[in-house]
């Protein structure tokens, strides 16, 4: 891409670009580049355009006829270098066919209880911490619909936590956690052959490349959907009205 963008150069350093306020405070730097227009530049590893309107997600995320990731940051996060996130066009798109065709109406009516149990189980009583509460909620609705619960929590609390920390803890290296869990697949996995179960895994498990593709929807989906549930949250409490009956539903769906 040979077009420029405004870059918010106050906060970059000379040789190593953003990387350093990446790790130190990227919600600061994000917004920053924000106040320069819709679409910015940022110096990461490599030159890195940043858009954030609605328009902008769909042409990046719908355009599955030029769709490339390799080379991007996600090859350098062991969580994300792998399955559908580096399948590059023209590939990406039958991959992408496929893994939805596992997550239309039906099958996700199939998750929708395990969902609903899962959070009823969680359910806080008086005042707690929004982001840790969400952390352990989504946890928990993660091993519920991908396992049917039956993954170990610690293990997978554990495969998660480095997600949940800043900069360049979720790029570095883990070869024996890894190990363990993809292990914990390969068990469920010969346990899904003598008792099929209705979860992703199972409608997912004969796919070539099946570990890496839950291991990145688990990369992908925990950190997201902890922290929308948290903001949500957090919107709630300061927006009373939508804490009424009839307008509660249209923050769920949003």
């Amino acid at each position: 891409m040979s077009q420029t963008f405004p870059s918010p150069q106050n906060l970059s350093k000379p040789f190593v670009g953003h990387l350093p306020e990446w790790g130190r405070d990227p919600v600061g730097l994000l917004e920053a580049g924000a106040l320069l227009g819709k679409v910015f530049e940022l110096k990461l590893q490599k030159r890195t355009i940043v858009g954030y309107s609605p328009a902008w997600n769909k042409a990046i995320l719908s355009d599955l006829e030029t769709f490339i990731s390799k080379g991007s940051l996600s090859g350098v996060v062991p969580y994300l270098n792998g399955g559908i996130i580096m399948e590059d066009a023209p590939e990406h798109k039958g991959r992408k066919a496929v893994l939805l065709n596992h997550f239309a109406m039906q099958p996700m009516g199939n998750y929708r209880t395990a969902l609903r149990d899962s959070f009823a189980a969680n359910v806080p009583l008086g005042e707690f911490d929004a982001l840790e509460w969400a952390n352990i909620a989504v946890m928990r609705a993660l091993n519920a619909v991908f396992f049917s619960g039956q993954f170990s929590e610690a293990l997978l609390f554990q495969y998660l936590a480095p997600l949940r920390k800043g900069f360049p803890a979720p790029m570095l290296p883990r070869p024996i956690l890894f190990h363990r869990f993809n292990a914990e697949i390969l068990r469920l996995l010969k346990r899904r052959t003598l008792e099929p179960t209705q979860d992703v895994l199972s409608h997912i498990s004969s796919l070539p490349g099946v570990l890496e593709e839950i291991r990145v929807a688990l990369g992908a989906a925990h950190d997201t959907t902890t922290h929308t549930l948290a903001w949500a949250i957090w919107e709630l409490t300061h927006l009373p009205k939508f804490q009424e009956r009839e307008l509660l539903p249209l923050v769920i769906k949003e």
